[in-house]
């Protein structure tokens, strides 16, 4: 079976986005997109998120989306030791926090203009019963996807791996697959496994003897206050795998990438901000055991990355197969390419090439640029 890996990428690269002003935000470009925004409602937020950032960084700063979210933490912590406050105290921190989260919201909210998209809709469709979805993703439209297309394999009572025995799940019939068909049992249901939560959950702990709870809403966004969703950056994951829920979800994402010898990563970089989500997979991959490693990325440097950190289980029998786009990935054959049988199926302009690392592995592109310098810079990386 096939686990998939969606990164920011997979969402801004949906086909409906393509004519919005304001897009959905990779990591790099938060702030310009936050600044797209035409909804008068966030207008405030949008000016005292500016302001924040200013106020930190300067006027010309420069600064992505995991590290201010990041960073906001460990100026707290190093406020009792720095001799130049600039008048903020962990109270301003806490606000300088909630109105980014607020700013997260408005920017899903603006560009996130459908439900979900065909591309995730034809992922849905081509997974088997009991496969993986490792998602990143704060926005729910692989969420939507398995709702309206995982008829018999979804059910987000247990696919979410939630740990249920400690917290009582409120909201999962809506997100479960249609009522027209049985919903897929425990051992069945495709695993989403969001590592970094999801716009749609709000976990709550009652302390220790006490259950939890875990409500699963049916409406993302709200017109008043501080929205109510348990997300977290990359450099946060130390402090919260120690809660069960999201405990849970990595053990269970470790069990599923050492399980998987097929893996497909779409839109997703391993950003040196996030050393757990590569310890995870240096960790966890068997040696040797990837028969299948598809990346969908424009970005050649992405691409190496990805290939680098999952060294360990290339062999010389790997089949690499890569996609500059969401789009051309969404037209092969994917029940194909989700296979173990050394075979992708039938693709638009098929090159070959030696794979890195000094494999015999195959590295198959649905573009003309292996026999360029480029191309070459890449191979020889």
């Amino acid at each position: 079976m096939a686990i998939i890996v969606l990164g920011a990428g997979a969402t801004r690269g949906v086909r409906f986005v393509e004519n919005n002003i304001c897009k959905p935000p990779l990591n790099d470009d938060f702030f310009s997109q936050l600044q797209h925004i035409n909804n008068e409602k966030h207008f405030k937020t949008i000016e005292q998120a500016i302001k924040d950032a200013i106020s930190l960084y300067g006027k010309n700063f420069k600064v992505t989306m995991e590290e201010f979210f990041t960073q906001i933490e460990f100026f707290v912590k190093v406020l009792p030791y720095a001799k130049e406050r600039h008048g903020l105290t962990r109270a301003d921190f806490n606000k300088i926090k909630d109105n980014f989260i607020k700013s997260i919201s408005a920017v899903f909210e603006e560009s996130i203009t459908q439900k979900t998209c065909e591309y995730h809709t034809e992922i849905v469709k081509a997974l088997v019963k009991d496969s993986t979805i490792v998602s990143f993703n704060y926005d729910c439209l692989i969420d939507y996807a398995l709702k309206e297309a995982g008829a018999q394999k979804w059910n987000a009572r247990y696919g979410y791996s939630f740990p249920l025995r400690k917290y009582r799940l409120i909201g999962d019939p809506f997100w479960s697959s249609s009522l027209l068909h049985p919903l897929a049992t425990r051992g069945e249901t495709i695993k989403l496994l969001k590592l970094h939560g999801s716009l749609n959950w709000h976990i709550l702990n009652k302390g220790k003897g006490n259950k939890g709870s875990i409500r699963l809403k049916q409406h993302l966004y709200q017109n008043v206050g501080t929205p109510q969703f348990t997300i977290m950056p990359p450099e946060w994951n130390k402090e919260l795998l120690k809660e069960p829920a999201f405990e849970e979800i990595w053990k269970e994402a470790a069990r599923r990438i050492r399980r998987e010898k097929i893996f497909v990563f779409i839109g997703f970089s391993f950003v040196p901000t996030d050393l757990f989500a590569a310890s995870l997979f240096q960790l966890s991959i068997g040696k040797e055991k990837i028969k299948k490693l598809i990346i969908v990325n424009p970005d050649r440097e992405a691409r190496r990355r990805t290939r680098a950190v999952l060294n360990r289980g290339i062999s010389d029998k790997t089949l690499i197969v890569q996609f500059d786009t969401f789009k051309d990935f969404s037209r092969a054959e994917l029940k194909t390419l989700f296979s173990e049988k050394r075979d992708i199926g039938k693709f638009e302009k098929i090159e070959e090439s030696k794979a890195p690392f000094g494999t015999d592995s195959k590295t198959v592109t649905n573009k003309d640029t292996l026999n360029s310098p480029e191309a070459d810079k890449e191979k020889s990386s």
